[in-house]
């Protein structure tokens, strides 16, 4: 039912990077040797899963997991797990800070939020794991938010959207991230899965 894509750590080749995107590979800095993604940029700036090289380019229905790890403390640190892109003012996505989550849906420049709480994982100068898991229901279209603990996945959050945009064609799927001004403040993600319903 789903097919697994799982996106190498050790490599950028896997990534469509938007242009002026600040990034770099840090061997110093990893879950999972020799490196992980480290983002630099201070205002958003997408990493997607480049589609010639794995064939994701509609997924429909899906799920994504990554650890996630931030220098300092900072309200304005923000990645976005997104999914179904379909351009830089339509997605779907849940952001995540250093303390806090919001489920969104970004339509013509224009976000909802349908959801939001805090998700209580520390990610300053400490890797936390996360997932989003999206699928259509009765309901139009559901975004589940999840915490990886002591070895086991704890459900966070469902958002629900009854538009349910996109389910025809599916979209992209990635990140975007985004740390404030502060020098070395550092965001970076490493041991990224992707699994898609195409």
């Amino acid at each position: 039912m789903i097919a697994p894509f799982k996106m190498l750590h050790h490599s950028s080749g896997d990534w469509d990077f938007e242009a002026g995107a600040d990034w770099d590979l840090d061997n110093g800095q990893f879950v999972s040797a020799p490196s992980s993604l480290r983002i630099k940029h201070t205002t958003f700036k997408y990493t997607l899963v480049k589609t010639g090289v794995v064939p994701i380019a509609n997924v429909k229905e899906g799920q994504m997991d990554t650890y996630v790890r931030v220098a300092i403390a900072g309200a304005d640190h923000k990645v976005r797990f997104v999914f179904r892109y379909q351009d830089a003012n339509n997605y779907y996505c849940v952001e995540i800070s250093t303390s806090n989550y919001l489920i969104i849906r970004r339509k013509a420049g224009v976000e909802t939020t349908l959801d939001s709480g805090v998700h209580g994982v520390s990610i300053v100068g400490a890797w936390g794991r996360f997932r989003v898991t999206w699928w259509n229901d009765y309901v139009g279209i559901v975004l589940r938010f999840e915490k990886y603990v002591a070895g086991a996945w704890i459900f966070v959050d469902d958002g629900y959207d009854s538009e349910n945009n996109w389910q025809a064609i599916g979209g992209r799927c990635g990140f975007i991230a985004k740390r404030d001004s502060f020098a070395n403040n550092w965001l970076w993600i490493d041991d990224t899965n992707i699994y898609g319903v195409v």
